[in-house]
């Protein structure tokens, strides 16, 4: 694939998704709030993982 072209496949959804976000009318979710989910989700599959 040519690189505009790729780069034209990749740009176009993701500032639909931008576009998107910016208009969802919900409050934001704390970074802290965000990074505590995370890391959970990180250390269950890391112990599924382990299993």
């Amino acid at each position: 694939m040519a690189p505009d072209r790729t780069e034209k496949t990749i740009s176009e959804p993701l500032k639909e998704k931008v576009e998107k976000a910016f208009a969802d009318p919900r409050a934001s979710v704390p970074a802290r709030d965000v990074f505590r989910r995370l890391r959970a989700y990180h250390a269950a599959q890391s112990a599924a993982d382990a299993e």
